[in-house]
């Protein structure tokens, strides 16, 4: 007993060390807790609507009609446009177009109320920037369904003309009903499809840059061999006690952006958020764990920082939310189990969406444990090097 309340007394110890060192540090301070609050901050209340709406059209209506001006009316209701622009010709809705002011065009030709009336077949034109694309996909629905709306009652009025009830023509218009749900975000929010890896992502990179900093400014400063003397030169021991107070912070972070998420903003949590809180301090722990692996791996302090960062980058585009890892290629595919975002990711849409036992996504559990223990691989050459390592600007 009196042996392990003296390794608990060094490991305090040694973070009692790292505490002073924090708030010493002012850019060490940042990046542990100013820049992930912000950036926390930033995606939550980037999307605060969760689906874009009024989203800036311009209308050339070359027909000046009641058709026409009908139809107008009608895309300026739509939820996701709005008729900002009443152009007079192409060149003019293009250009605004090109300086970003309007994301869609909807052309009504001349002579289109005429050729609908003696039913030959008018055009209509439209044109979407799918340079912005969730705002061209927005508007690309509401110029489609407006056309075909247009198409169906001018339909509509002839067969009535020939005499067809409401009943045949309405089988004739829509011969099959098709029944669309959405399931797990029925209200296409696209906070619920971005923030929920955005904001884990974000704490991810902060989580790895600060770990392999912390250890590889000791190396720097030439105070590792301090810091393993404080610790009675166990390397277990200087791993806990430096990285606990960062890791009690980064969980207080995690607490907090699931508690927002889930609670305040009402996001899908099917599991429960008691859940979404554990796989998080099991993805906090998970990317310590990797982050300790690199700079043992390594031990080049610059080198260490720059491949921390660049797997963090990476890792929003390998965890699969932005391009589906089953069609990736058979390497990309293979390497994906390397991040561990895209482990959280899956128990994400298993836990959270779906609400499915964690069973079903056990699997991605156990490679997060894999990643918190593999620092278990490196620590010997970590003591060698941080006993005997000489820092070279």
């Amino acid at each position: 007993m009196a042996g392990f309340l003296q390794r608990v007394n060094i490991t305090f110890n040694v973070s009692r060390r790292e505490v002073r060192r924090i708030f010493s540090t002012p850019l060490y301070l940042f990046c542990l807790l100013g820049a992930p609050v912000f950036m926390t901050v930033f995606f939550l209340t980037l999307m605060g609507n969760g689906l874009p709406d009024n989203l800036n059209v311009a209308v050339i209506d070359q027909d000046h009609s009641t058709n026409s001006r009908s139809i107008i009316r009608n895309i300026d209701a739509f939820q996701h446009s709005r008729v900002a622009y009443l152009c007079s010709d192409f060149t003019e809705a293009r250009d605004l177009m090109q300086r970003g002011k309007i994301y869609g065009i909807f052309l009504i030709p001349e002579g289109f109320s005429r050729d609908l009336q003696s039913q030959r077949q008018p055009t209509i034109s439209y044109y979407c920037n799918d340079a912005y694309y969730p705002a061209a996909s927005l508007i690309f629905q509401d110029f489609m369904q407006m056309s075909e709306l247009v198409g169906g009652a001018a339909t509509q009025s002839t067969l009535r003309a020939r005499g067809l009830d409401n009943q045949r023509t309405a089988a004739f218009l829509q011969p099959i009903i098709v029944e669309r749900h959405a399931l797990n975000n029925p209200w296409i929010n696209y906070s619920v499809y971005l923030n929920n890896v955005l904001v884990p992502s974000v704490l991810m990179i902060f989580v790895f840059l600060v770990t392999v900093y912390t250890i590889g400014v000791e190396l720097k400063d030439g105070t590792a061999r301090e810091w393993m003397k404080m610790a009675d030169d166990s390397i277990f021991k200087a791993i806990m006690g430096k990285l606990l107070p960062q890791t009690c912070i980064f969980f207080i972070l995690g607490t907090i952006y699931n508690l927002v998420m889930f609670g305040l903003l009402k996001m899908p949590c099917r599991g429960g958020i008691p859940i979404m809180l554990l796989m998080t301090y099991l993805f906090i722990l998970a990317c310590q764990g990797f982050g300790v692996f690199l700079i043992g791996l390594i031990t080049n302090f610059r080198f260490s920082m720059a491949i921390s960062c660049l797997w963090g980058i990476v890792s929003i585009s390998m965890s699969g939310f932005t391009f589906p890892v089953s069609h990736m290629q058979p390497v990309l595919k293979a390497l994906s189990i390397f991040f561990p975002l895209r482990h959280y990711f899956q128990i994400y849409v298993c836990e959270a969406l779906n609400g499915y036992s964690l069973y079903y996504c056990l699997d991605h559990v156990i490679f997060l444990m894999i990643f918190i223990l593999l620092p278990l691989t490196v620590l010997y050459r970590l003591k060698g090097v941080l006993l005997t390592y000489k820092y070279e600007p």
